[in-house]
């Protein structure tokens, strides 16, 4: 798929004019919007499906009549974090709208990114045989990447408790237990998604039969055609789940097995992973999707682009004159749109498969993937993702998680900035049961406690326990679920006791504690290897009750503390008080008290975790529930008009927060002291068990 000639005209154009108006656009008008046309160009292909999910109308529209289209071009370049020295590659980014013909830009104004590179562009695939590029991808990985080989090393040999054999006949496929098999070489996995389609599974009852030899005419296609990728790589031990677990109705051996997620993966050869599809029937090589072509337009004026020299001018200049004679055009969006919004990619347990596996080869809509500890590739671009494409890479994950220097706690920061991006994006996926919430995610976290000097704690690291402590649920999935306190999956403090998006407090520098840990439960109740977890955690803390909520239908809008209104926000950075629960729910709890306890600031924030005390059956002393957390913008606190002094005390002994100065004036209200202006607190300190 390339580009049609309106398209191109207006990229071309849109560069050329850079140097005399940096800041303007360009638009080009395009003919009436044929389907057949719009396929066979990249550009107007993706924008068409755009339209259609958000502007219908004007995609109808489009059917009938013209459509502008705007190329704006950002002057500014930068060099991507992933790009090396010697690539020299520069990107700047081109903004693109469309709107049809006689109408305002409010009408459908559509803007996206494409990433433009000017200096030698990306290396571009050469027509070639997908199984041909998956052992050149192998053969690089096995012998030039050296992340690769250092997790490789630390690693010792382990095999599944069952394997698939393969032999050398198409049907020779047969069930071995390890433990009672002479074992020699590597064995692979497959990731896929579960399906309708009817095949015999591994139970108690199957399990001789399945030794004897398994019908593979009847099983799913990319259960075949992962048996037949095995066999070309010379691999051959497959485990597959629903072949190697027995799916008996107790789950007895599942839960065993489950615990050894980790090591399935993280000791396989390769992970085949069925990308592309959202069941068990699509064929792993059923690319139906249009890959584009990357574009490289020949843009002669760019020798000229005046630049910082070092050393000789006349060198660099010519050196420069050779490398941006041509411009290439790729899509911002590529690596999203074929590998992580794919349908195998909203699976929880795909999650730490993904993760945990050496190497991946992705069978994607439009082409095959891969990544590894060292790269990420593409069929379109195989020695390795253009760079700025990637927002996380695997190979960024692997270095703040998995590698020699997050082994140490001494970059806290970093570990905990991976670590929460990497709980946002599992909680963003699915589970058939929710009751899998933990141990779908539990190998993940055994993969890292094993290397790093740390305790895992159903979600939450020891080492970051109380900034861990103040996750919330984005705002824009925060829906009103009802609050199930009688659920057993996990204790209220953890994140992994409601569903829904989550995200974890910033990964900033602390500038003030109020809170600390006391006691921590045991790793029996709550660590790696706990299916459901439980236990209690002692902090040493203050609470600020909440005297009052105000709602805007089912909204809350503000909420009273200690007679300050502070008004909830719902941009990143506001205040924001987040309840669990529905209106109803939160009103009963009201009745009981709801606290907030406050546990760390940062430069502009308070983060503090919302609680409720509840009675617990033969226990002497109230315990509490996280029901919520909250944050406290101190920047934007609505100041009351102080009057007269009268009332009120100086108290040079209060804690200070970051925030703009203002009086030194303290009122104090109840047991507590509130710095208006700077959201100073004293307060009296006690023991807070949270369960």
């Amino acid at each position: 798929m390339g580009l049609c000639n309106a398209c191109t005209q207006g990229l071309r154009n849109v560069y050329q004019q850079r140097a005399s108006r940096p800041n303007h656009g360009f638009k080009i008008v395009h003919a009436p919007h044929n389907q057949d046309t719009c396929q066979a160009c990249w550009i107007c292909h993706k924008y068409s499906i755009w339209l259609e999910d958000h502007y219908p109308e004007t995609l109808h529209a489009w059917r009938s009549a013209p459509l502008y289209s705007i190329f704006r071009y950002d002057s500014e370049m930068i060099t991507p974090k992933d790009a090396t020295p010697e690539e020299n590659w520069r990107i700047v980014s081109l903004g693109f709208t469309v709107q049809p013909l006689g109408f305002s830009s409010q009408d459908a104004t559509l803007g996206s990114e494409y990433r433009s590179y000017t200096t030698g562009g990306p290396e571009v695939s050469q027509p070639t045989s997908r199984l041909h590029l998956v052992g050149i991808w192998l053969t690089q990985c096995m012998k030039t990447h050296s992340r690769c080989a250092t997790l490789r090393k630390r690693r010792s040999s382990w095999y599944p408790t069952c394997l698939l054999l393969l032999g050398p006949g198409h049907s020779d496929v047969r069930l071995i237990i390890s433990s009672s098999h002479d074992m020699q070489g590597p064995y692979m996995t497959l990731s896929h998604r579960w399906g309708s389609f009817a095949y015999t599974k591994l139970t108690s009852s199957t399990l001789e039969s399945f030794k004897n030899g398994i019908d593979v005419n009847n099983l799913p296609v990319p259960f075949k055609e992962t048996i037949h990728i095995a066999r070309l790589a010379g691999i051959k031990y497959l485990w597959i789940d629903s072949l190697c677990i027995k799916q008996d109705e107790d789950k007895r051996d599942w839960r065993v097995e489950a615990q050894l997620m980790d090591k399935v993966y993280s000791h396989s050869f390769l992970n085949v992973s069925a990308t592309l599809a959202d069941n068990d029937t699509r064929s792993l090589f059923d690319q139906s999707g249009h890959p584009f072509d990357p574009i490289s337009l020949p843009l002669p004026y760019m020798k000229k682009a005046r630049v910082f020299r070092v050393g000789s001018p006349r060198t660099k200049l010519k050196m420069l004159q050779q490398r941006w004679r041509r411009t290439w055009i790729v899509d911002n969006e590529l690596w999203d749109d074929d590998i992580e919004n794919a349908p195998l990619q909203s699976r929880g347990w795909v999650f730490q498969e993904r993760f945990l596996s050496p190497r991946i080869l992705h069978f994607a809509e439009r082409q095959i993937a891969w990544e590894c500890g060292e790269i990420s590739a593409l069929e379109m671009f195989p020695k390795r993702v253009p760079p700025g494409l990637l927002k996380a890479s695997r190979k960024d994950v692997i270095d703040n998680l998995l590698s020699a220097k997050a082994i140490t706690n001494d970059n806290l920061i970093d570990f905990r900035r991976t670590w929460d991006d990497t709980v946002h994006k599992y909680t963003k996926t699915d589970l058939t049961f929710s009751n899998d919430k933990l141990i779908a995610f539990a190998g993940l976290a055994k993969a890292i406690e094993g290397l790093r000097n740390d305790t895992y704690l159903a979600g939450l690291w020891k080492s970051a326990f109380i900034y861990q402590l103040a996750w919330t649920r984005t705002r824009y999935d925060a829906v009103q679920q009802p609050l199930e306190l009688s659920s057993g999956r996990a204790p209220s403090w953890s994140w992994l006791s409601v569903d829904g998006e989550i995200l974890l407090s910033q990964a900033q520098k602390p500038r003030k504690h109020f809170a600390s840990v006391v006691e921590l439960p045991d790793t029996n109740c709550a660590g790696s290897s706990a299916i459901a977890a439980s236990g209690s955690v002692l902090l040493q803390g203050s609470l600020l009750p909440i005297d009052s909520i105000e709602w805007d239908d089912d909204v809350l809008s503000e909420f009273n503390i200690s007679g300050l209104t502070l008004k909830d926000g719902w941009t990143f950075n506001d205040t924001h008080l987040d309840l669990e629960g529905t209106k109803e729910q939160i009103l009963q709890l009201q009745k009981s008290g709801i606290a907030l306890l406050p546990l760390f600031a940062t430069d502009e924030h308070m983060q503090c975790i919302a609680v409720t005390g509840i009675n617990v059956p033969g226990s002497m002393s109230v315990v509490f529930r996280r029901v919520g957390a909250c944050q406290i913008e101190y920047r934007k606190l609505h100041i009351p008009n102080q009057g007269s002094q009268e009332g009120w005390i100086e108290d040079p002994s209060t804690v200070f927060l970051p925030g703009e100065p203002s009086h030194n004036l303290l009122h104090p209200v109840a047991r507590s002291v509130i710095r208006i202006a700077e959201v100073n607190i004293a307060l009296d300190s006690r023991l807070i068990r949270l369960i």
